[in-house]
């Protein structure tokens, strides 16, 4: 440790030296310490002189005989020495003054005295001075008001001011607020008794941080009852403060690791056989008071240690009292706790501390409770049992994966389509992706890819097919199902291998297919006796119809009716033979779109003549707007095109008001030929539109006051789509629907 110059030595010293008349002036001629032969000198108390001027105390004749001394001094800053006679005193004297600090340190000396000379007396003070401004603490001298009379180099050093700033009262401002107020509390308690005194404070550094000092204060030599001057010294401990505080930061720490830990630890001293420090496991784990080993010390060991283990226990303590090395040792003994309950103790022992005679004097033992752990050990060998009889006999793979490296470290020893454990290992990646049926690889891979963002608790899902090793000719596939569940994450928290179940449930998924298979058939059934029904009645409306019309038409004949009367239900025999051809056309173009051998008659025609009959057949039924005439010829089937304008504006004028218009938009750009027709019906919800142009789809099949077997737009697709070209609808509730479709067409 260093060893710091302490202050007050060299101060006594030399002053106690001075027996001659001695003071110090501050720069205004104010006393800021008088020795006892000064005070004589002027006739007056040492407390009543300081802060006092000097020209007020000492008669103005006196002092103008010295006035000059002092003035020289104080301009030159060096010592002047003359003789002046004292007309108070009757006496000559040797007048010396020596710059102090700002003000001057006078002596006066008998002209006639044995004293000390003044040079060396005056060469103590030098070499004082110079002690003090290389010492490595803040120097400094206080008069009977806590005001600074002399400040050494080293306050400068510090705080990055003048020794003029800190001198009176200026170096309270140094000090951080707090520690000043406590600092004068304990100055006028001290000083009223005239003690020594230490105190702590923080001042501030030229860096701007307050860092901690400690000063003591002893109040210089005199007969009076209350000195009139202090010195001290300030010395900065900030550094020391600092580790002492982490030394205790760090024991506390040390206390509460220790305590908070699930062995018992304990300090054994070897010279003296006593434990001096255990922690609080000790009462957790075997429930006795701390003082019950401290008391005791080995034996409570003998105590309560198992008597086929107490022999091993204490061979343990005398080998680890006698080790030559810091190794340690381990053993296994068995203590009772308060309870008389057995418990399973691992101890574990080394040296801590050995003595300056090379002898071991410390020695730390742990205690482990692995009574639990022996349990849990049973616990899980029985646990590993089960899980490798379930592994072994359970018909499903399971598998451990490891993805950083692609690669299976762990297989049960079940088949997996026929594959073996090792046979299964020894593939890559891509050889496994290869197994994996072609429609089913991209769902398998992004399962696999994805599987970094599952949780823990997470299990995840798929199902999939592979291929059988033993099949014949063709390829067989068995179906899987893989459950798969995070296993082991790496240090930064990403999935590192996970384990998975996997299934074969081909007879499960074969079963679905039945059922699925059933189901369908069992819906086309449902289908046929649907459309059965409905062409029944579509065809039974136009034959009877026909045979009343029939017999009407005989019954007239038979009574001579008129010719005009005859017409009428000749007229509507004829429709209703059109709507049964119509009907019998769609049956027959559905079947030819089924089988593959219907063909466009492709042939060169006008566009706009093809509209304008169209319409010319639906005159007085509804009022049809044409929008955009195309007036071109274009080379198409134009039976099969007529057929398709005709479903979209027959739909049209059955699904809308009759006090509505029906619209026909028309268009031809870039050789393509679009037909919209639009209407102001009710509409068509949006579930339905992808179903339209479905085979026997009707939109409303309660709707019985419209006709239909509902292969009308599916019809109109066909031909659609052997004219290469697109269709569609747009609709919405309540403002109506618009069929269009588009072709490409050879404009002539």
């Amino acid at each position: 440790m260093k060893e710091y110059v302490s202050f007050e030595n060299p101060v006594e010293i030399v002053f106690n030296t001075i027996k001659d008349i001695f003071f110090i002036l501050n720069s205004e001629y104010k006393f800021q310490y008088i020795n006892k032969s000064a005070s004589d000198f002027f006739r007056t108390a040492s407390s009543e002189l300081i802060d006092a001027s000097f020209w007020d105390v000492y008669p103005f004749q006196e002092a103008a005989l010295l006035s000059d001394i002092l003035i020289q001094a104080s301009l030159q800053g060096e010592k002047i020495s003359q003789q002046y006679y004292s007309l108070s005193h009757s006496q000559w004297f040797n007048a010396t003054a020596y710059k102090w600090n700002e003000g001057l340190a006078v002596i006066l000396s008998p002209a006639n005295s044995e004293s000390v000379r003044q040079d060396d007396l005056l060469q103590n003070v030098k070499v004082l001075s110079l002690v003090l401004d290389y010492i490595p603490h803040i120097a400094f001298m206080l008069n009977q008001k806590a005001q600074v009379v002399y400040l050494n180099k080293r306050w400068t050093e510090y705080t990055g001011t003048s020794v003029e700033q800190g001198m009176g009262i200026g170096w309270g401002e140094r000090i951080h607020p707090t520690d000043f107020q406590k600092k004068m509390l304990l100055w006028d308690q001290n000083t009223e008794a005239g003690t020594a005194f230490k105190t702590k404070f923080r001042i501030l550094s030229k860096r701007g941080e307050y860092r901690w000092h400690a000063d003591s204060l002893v109040p210089l030599p005199t007969k009076e009852k209350k000195p009139s001057l202090w010195v001290g010294t300030a010395t900065d401990i900030e550094d020391f403060i600092r580790v002492k505080r982490r030394q205790e930061f760090t024991n506390k720490a040390l206390h509460v690791v220790l305590n908070s830990a699930p062995q018992i630890t304990v300090v054994y001293n070897t010279l003296n056989q006593t434990f001096i420090y255990c922690n609080s496991a000790f009462n957790q784990i075997l429930g006795f008071p701390l003082k019950e080993l401290y008391t005791s010390g080995l034996q409570f060991f003998e105590r309560n240690v198992h008597p086929d283990d107490l022999s091993l226990l204490l061979e343990h303590f005398g080998w680890v009292a006698e080790a030559g090395s810091r190794e340690d040792r381990t053993i296994e003994v068995r203590i009772k706790d308060v309870k008389e309950v057995w418990h399973k103790l691992l101890l574990r022992s080394v040296i801590l501390n050995n003595t300056t005679g090379g002898k071991i004097k410390f020695t730390l033992h742990y205690f482990t409770d692995i009574s639990a752990l022996k349990e849990i050990e049973d616990k899980l060998r029985e646990s590993l049992h089960l899980a490798t009889t379930i592994t072994t006999t359970t018909p499903d793979l399971i598998m451990i994966y490891d993805i950083p490296s692609e690669s299976i470290v762990y297989l049960n020893k079940s088949q997996l389509s026929d594959y073996g454990p090792e046979e299964l290992k020894k593939m890559n990646k891509e050889e496994r992706t290869e197994l994996i049926y072609p429609d089913d690889r991209v769902a398998v891979l992004q399962f696999h890819d994805n599987f970094y963002t599952a949780t823990d608790e997470e299990i995840r899902e798929i199902e999939y097919r592979v291929k059988k090793k033993q099949s014949a000719d063709e390829d067989e596939w068995v179906w899987l199902n893989e459950r798969r569940m995070v296993f082991q994450r790496n240090e930064k928290g990403m999935v590192q291998q996970f384990i998975a179940v996997i299934q074969d449930i081909t007879e499960r998924k074969e079963a679905e297919i039945r059922k699925t298979e059933y189901e369908i058939l069992n819906k086309l059934v449902e289908k046929k006796e649907e459309f059965i029904s409905v062409a029944s009645h579509e065809l039974k409306t136009p034959i009877t119809t026909i045979k009343a019309s029939i017999q009407i038409l005989k019954r007239l004949i038979q009574n001579h009716s008129d010719e005009h009367t005859l017409l009428v239900f000749v007229i509507k025999a004829t429709q209703q033979v059109n709507k049964l051809m119509s009907l019998i056309g769609d049956l027959f173009d559905n079947t030819g779109f089924n089988a593959g051998k219907l063909h466009l008659n492709i042939s060169r025609f006008n566009f706009s003549s093809l509209l304008e009959e169209i319409i010319s057949s639906y005159e007085g039924q509804r009022v049809i707007q044409i929008e955009g005439i195309v007036d071109v010829e274009i080379e198409a089937d134009e039976v099969r095109l007529g057929q398709v304008i005709n479903n979209f504006l027959s739909n049209a004028i059955k699904y809308s008001p009759e006090e509505t218009p029906v619209r026909i938009i028309t268009s031809l750009s870039h050789g393509m030929l679009k037909v919209q027709i639009a209407d102001q019906g009710k509409g068509i919800a949006p579930e339905k539109l992808e179903h339209l142009f479905a085979r026997f789809y009707r939109v409303d099949e309660n709707l019985t006051e419209v006709s239909g077997l509902g292969l009308g737009l599916y019809i109109a697709s066909e031909i659609i789509k052997l004219h290469g070209g697109t269709y569609g609808v747009a609709s919405e509730l309540g403002r109506g629907s618009t069929f269009w479709f588009e072709i490409p067409v050879k404009v002539s």
